[in-house]
């Protein structure tokens, strides 16, 4: 053999060697990646199952710890309250008008082995700021929600990460839906719940009372706290007197919350809704209870027609908090959506 043969041989038999390598390289990262994925979901799965267990109205324990982010809004400094829980492509969970994080204690849990689940609380509601100089509008609100996507979802620090799936209820269904039209780069997709598109719904009587919010905040009694947890559930046996005093806290410990209630009418009787919202570019699914007072029949079919391509979920037997009435069935609507995205 000269030793022109054996180099030849030697370095085929070194590209050999150094193949297998790769291989076994290339095998063991793909077992580690496999195990560390399946860690994460196994963890994700058992912290699911142990918030199901916890008391319904242990939010850190069902929806995360409390944190704050700050966002900029017209030159203002605003600190957003928000929760996370869970692992997964990601979902973001707005309320409605006078409520909070609270309403999303009993569905959330069902999401999150499958899911990175952020709450949210409005500015003017729950555990976020409630500045006497915003106006909480359509407009501002739904810039308030395009800084918090930016800084929780899709911001340069995120450039791997897809946007979210957006969860809306009743006002914040309004919300996210304007800025979907908009914005459609920063949703994945789009769940509304029982959305507050018809202003035709809010008598113009009770417009100008946004003068005089602080004064009517202390209206935000418990008893009156217990008539809309009525009008939003239909499940009368899951409302507490600890649920209704959940929903009242916000108001009791400060009252420019109530003065946000009165403001945030306005929000509701924004006369360019609901056509502002036709042929959204985002994927988009109404949800709507069977025995919800707050928002009509008419209203969805309205909204539906201005977008051809939407899908429009109905429970009989839910009233306006689907999420609060029925979980476990809004749970499979939402992963049933989440399959179909991008």
């Amino acid at each position: 053999m000269n030793a022109s043969t054996f180099v030849a041989i030697w370095n085929s038999e070194m590209m050999q060697l150094g193949l297998l390598v790769l291989c076994a390289a290339g095998l063991v990262l793909l077992v580690l990646g496999v195990g560390i994925w399946w860690g994460r979901r196994r963890s994700a799965k058992l912290s699911a199952e142990a918030a199901l267990r916890s008391p319904e109205l242990d939010l850190n324990a069902r929806l995360g710890e409390l944190q704050r982010s700050e966002v900029q809004v017209n030159g203002q400094s605003l600190n957003v309250a928000w929760r996370e829980s869970g692992h997964g492509p990601s979902v973001l969970c707005l309320h409605g008008i006078g409520a909070s994080m609270l309403i999303w204690r009993r569905l959330v849990p069902r999401l999150a082995d499958q899911f990175r689940a952020v709450c949210m609380d409005w500015p003017g509601f729950g555990d976020s700021d409630k500045p006497e100089n915003l106006d909480y509008g359509l407009d501002q609100q739904a810039e308030v929600l395009e800084k918090f996507l930016e800084l929780k979802f899709v911001g340069p620090k995120f450039s791997n990460f897809k946007p979210p799936l957006v969860l809306a209820s009743s006002m914040g269904g309004a919300i996210a839906l304007h800025l979907a039209a908009r914005r459609p780069e920063l949703l994945r997709g789009l769940i509304v719940i029982a959305p507050a598109t018809d202003p035709s719904r809010i008598p113009k009587l009770f417009l100008p009372l946004r003068r005089f919010g602080q004064q009517l905040a202390r209206l935000h009694s418990m008893r009156l706290v217990q008539q809309i947890v009525n009008l939003v559930m239909a499940r009368r046996e899951l409302i507490t007197p600890e649920l209704v005093a959940l929903y009242h806290r916000p108001f009791r410990e400060d009252s420019r919350c109530g003065a946000a209630f009165f403001k945030a009418l306005h929000l509701l009787a924004d006369s360019r809704m609901p056509s502002v919202f036709m042929n959204l570019p985002v994927p988009l699914a109404i949800v709507h209870g069977g025995r919800d007072p707050l928002v009509r029949s008419e209203s969805i079919r309205s909204l539906s027609q201005l977008n051809p391509q939407v899908r429009v979920l109905r429970h009989p037997e839910a009233g306006h908090h689907v999420m609060e009435d029925e979980p476990e069935w809004l749970a499979e609507q939402i992963i049933e959506f989440s399959r179909h995205l991008t």
